[in-house]
């Protein structure tokens, strides 16, 4: 039966039963995004591994650790977000968090001058790097926590899996606009929720 990761970690601290119409909604989803994997793979000329180099099994086991954490990370917060506790303020604990951790590793393995170094030598890198930082790390893991108080942990994980289906809408405007559409059709939809977070 198809599963996304949190379905795997989600027992122990977090005990959730989906519906039959839920898991079908979840496997359609999956099904999705394992089809644009493929023809994206399908539409390139080399082999996945010559496209990408030796790298290519490392960037696999690494992409595989971060669903693992990432299925963790949102399967403990259900319960940090139970009695209405706001998504946002636990953004900002967990952004915060992050970059503690982040300078510490930095400063462990000696790379927090050259960090900062290569952001001041290239401007435009940096700047690309601040508005990918307020869309991802900011706007993404809000919306996540958005998601999982008000769904079930599986059910959110699934659809925050399908960034492969989604970007393609950035190089399409009717695709984009039918999926802007899509989260507003109803007045207490998207942002109605998000006025409670």
């Amino acid at each position: 039966m198809p599963f996304s990761p949190s379905d795997a970690v989600a027992s122990p601290p977090v005990v959730e039963s989906l519906a039959p119409p839920e898991l079908g909604a979840m496997a359609l989803a999956l099904a999705g995004v394992t089809w644009v994997v493929l023809e994206r793979g399908r539409g390139s000329p080399q082999a996945p591994r010559e496209a990408h180099g030796s790298g290519y099994g490392r960037g696999i086991m690494f992409g595989i650790g971060s669903a693992i954490c990432q299925a963790v990370g949102l399967v403990l917060s259900k319960p940090g977000l139970a009695n209405g506790f706001p998504a946002l303020s636990a953004t900002m604990i967990r952004m915060f968090t992050g970059m503690v951790a982040m300078w510490l590793i930095a400063a462990a393995t000696g790379t927090a001058g050259q960090t900062i170094r290569r952001v001041r030598a290239d401007r435009r890198a940096a700047q690309a790097i601040l508005v990918g930082s307020f869309v991802g790390p900011f706007l993404g893991v809000w919306l996540s926590l958005v998601a999982v108080q008000a769904a079930r942990v599986g059910i959110a994980s699934t659809l925050i899996a399908m960034t492969p289906v989604i970007s393609p809408a950035w190089s399409d405007p009717l695709l984009f606009s039918i999926m802007v559409g899509v989260l507003m059709w109803r007045p207490h939809g998207l942002f109605g929720r998000l006025g409670h977070g």
